[in-house]
């Protein structure tokens, strides 16, 4: 494996030079409190989640390092090794920073810069604010064409909105980032909120990575993928819109808003499509996200989706553009979702143009999902998208979102597992040229790549795999690497249609069923929500479902001479395969592991096992397979929106071929 060029095991990064006379006088000295226990008398708290509450002190209120309530005590201003260090290697100091180095220090800012003056230090190393460009407006590039189908078609999050129309709910997803102007006035979205720590707006501008109306277009890409399923919060990084955030400041500012989305507003999904390599996590932002997991939702845990962040501000030991996510950032931590952008073919994103082929995105162990990071056009404000890693987190987000809407008894880890498995892996990770494109490119025995993560996000795979179990393990018979849809994600795969047709045939109302069979359908439906929760976690019953999944598409895979409709043929051996599928359900049930779920699923399953006894397996071919009636027929998958007309996914079968 070449590893040249992709900066993985040491680099630099290329930090803020200047900062503010303002923040450094107001925070320069104060230290960010996580206590658990009594409030501190006297003290104002800066925010609360769960057991946890935040405050901003000054060193020597602080209490004893000791005290059992104390979680952590760290400077507020996060000071990072940067253009400070490339100066020190001119003298031949190695200050090159290891992947796994933790890049947030102990060091008071102020207490720093006193030292420094009074060493008579040159003026390069005082963080004095400097005059710097003002933020850059929207990129739109020339060079790139706009996609002929929308990113949310790409992975089926238009498929899950219409599935969901007439769905009572939403889901509250909070946006954290730095611009929201030109917010469409006519379409209800809310004012954006400032829950970071207050301070002077600076006499000139911070030098830092930014682009105007970045969380606009975010804002829109989620209302445009959800429509009347979500609602927005909308939190802003700096107190002011024409500000732009500062990394010495920013890891504060983010812990102290994640506190207010998920306490005070009650955030289902935060979505955090800013940062790069500059943001480290301090260890009270560290504690924040982990209880942010421990007791948001009522204790299920709120998924945090971030972007990888783009390639502008990390730099190798050659000076190189660096592609990897330091261990110590936001977006490697182990309670975020990490999004990288994929092409259209699904690939790690690669822009090529006149100046450049390198990648858009960054890759390392963190890397969680991948999702469409190409142009495409937002129908709210007329115009495409640039945005690359930030535009995928928008897209994951969006899917975590609609998953928490179909299934909200899901927990945070079961999302993130329910997003991997679902996703689509392509047979070409890296199509290069350029930097790191003969690196990473191979998945591990559990379908994770370093680029690509598990893969790109299905919002459809995901969304059916949520709802029911017979979907859930028709669609992980799919081929990975795989297909990746190009089109229309319903039609991408035979597994696909088969897991819509049995959704739709459930959805009816089946008057001609004998009133035994009617128990029984829904029996399932009362407990199959639950059934695709235990897919994630129970071994034994996943393999014997699976079992009959393979063994189902393995018939359909053939001519269809042995799937007679008529019910002349026993299928015993699919028959016994149902008893032991039912017997491995039992044994789980009957452990100590599923305690919780026995209760609902223990007379589920003591009635199936009582049906199946007067069932042979005659009457089993029968219902799985009669023409035009069976339940994984194409008559009965529902019907999507296209254009003003709805239209059932195109299956291009014969009769004849629909029994195979």
């Amino acid at each position: 494996m070449k590893t040249r060029h992709i900066g993985y095991a040491r680099k630099l990064v290329m930090d803020e030079m200047r900062i503010p006379p303002g923040i450094l006088e107001m925070y320069g000295s104060k230290v960010l409190v996580v206590w658990r226990g009594p409030p501190l008398e006297g003290k104002e708290p800066k925010a609360t989640l769960g057991s946890l509450t935040l405050y901003v002190l000054e060193p020597q209120e602080v209490p004893d390092a000791g005290n059992a309530s104390l979680v952590s005590a760290e400077p507020v201003l996060c000071a990072r090794r940067g253009r400070q260090s490339q100066l020190l290697a001119r003298a031949g100091i190695d200050v090159r920073v290891g992947i796994d180095d933790e890049v947030c220090t102990s060091d008071f800012l102020g207490q720093r810069q006193d030292k420094l003056k009074a060493m008579g230090a040159p003026r390069e190393l005082l963080l004095e604010e400097r005059e710097a460009p003002p933020k850059t407006p929207p990129a739109v590039l020339q060079h790139e064409p706009e996609l002929f189908v929308s990113a949310l078609d790409l992975i089926g999050l238009s498929r899950v909105r219409a599935l969901q129309k007439g769905m009572h709910g939403k889901v509250r997803v909070a946006i954290l980032d730095e611009s929201f102007a030109g917010l469409p006035n006519d379409q209800g979205y809310p004012a954006p909120v400032f829950r970071g720590l207050q301070r002077p707006r600076p006499a000139l501008t911070i030098f830092a990575p930014a682009m105007e109306h970045h969380g606009t277009r975010m804002a829109v890409a989620l209302q445009e993928a959800l429509g009347e399923g979500v609602e927005l919060g909308l939190y802003r990084m700096v107190p002011h819109e024409a500000d732009v955030h500062s990394s010495w400041i920013a890891p504060a500012d983010v812990a102290l808003t994640l506190a207010h989305a998920i306490q005070d507003w009650k955030a289902d999904v935060v979505l955090i499509p800013m940062g790069d390599g500059l943001w480290g996590t301090p260890r009270y932002l560290q504690a924040v996200l982990r209880e942010a997991r421990r007791v948001g939702r009522d204790g299920k845990g709120v998924p945090i989706v971030c972007a990888t962040g783009d390639t502008t501000w990390n730099h190798d030991q050659g000076g190189a553009m660096s592609y990897a996510m330091g261990a110590d950032e936001l977006h490697a931590q182990p309670w975020v979702m990490a999004v990288t952008a994929t092409d259209t073919a699904g690939r790690w994103y690669r822009r090529f143009d006149r100046t450049r082929t390198g990648p858009i995105g960054r890759f390392g162990p963190s890397v969680t999902l991948s999702a469409p990071g190409e142009l495409y056009r937002l129908g709210m404000l007329q115009e495409r998208l640039a945005d690359d890693t930030s535009i995928a987190s928008a897209l994951v987000a969006g899917v975590a979102a609609a998953v928490l809407r179909q299934a909200p008894g899901l927990d945070a880890d079961e999302v993130r597992a329910l997003l991997q498995w679902t996703a689509d892996l392509p047979p070409v990770v890296d199509g290069g040229p350029g930097p790191a494109s003969e690196s990473f490119n191979e998945w591990d025995r559990l379908g994770h790549n370093l680029k690509l993560g598990a893969g790109r996000v299905n919002a459809l795979a995901a969304a059916l795999a949520a709802t029911d179990p017979v979907c859930a393990a028709v669609l992980l018979t799919r081929p990975r690497p795989g297909p990746i849809p190009t089109r229309g994600v319903a039609e991408s795969d035979p597994a696909m249609l088969r897991a819509l047709a049995w959704l739709g045939w459930t959805r009816k109302v089946h008057a001609d069923f004998p009133t035994p069979w009617r128990v029984l359908l829904d029996a399932y439906l009362q407990v199959r929500g639950t059934l695709a929760r235990l897919v994630l976690h129970s071994w034994r019953w996943r393999e014997a479902l699976m079992w009959l999944a393979r063994h189902l598409m393995a018939l359909w895979a053939t001519d269809g001479e042995l799937l007679d409709p008529e019910g002349e043929r026993d299928h015993g051996a699919l028959l016994r395969r149902t008893h032991y599928m039912l017997d491995a359900l039992r044994a789980e049930l009957e452990s100590p592991a599923f305690q919780r779920e026995a209760e609902e699923l223990l007379p589920w399953v003591t009635l199936m096992e009582t049906a199946l006894r007067e069932v042979s397996g005659s009457q089993l071919q029968r219902f799985l397979f009669a023409f035009n009636k069976g339940p994984f027929e194409s008559r009965w998958i529902p019907a999507f929106p296209r254009g003003n007309d709805l239209v059932a996914p195109q299956t291009h079968d014969t009769p004849k071929e629909r029994l195979g």
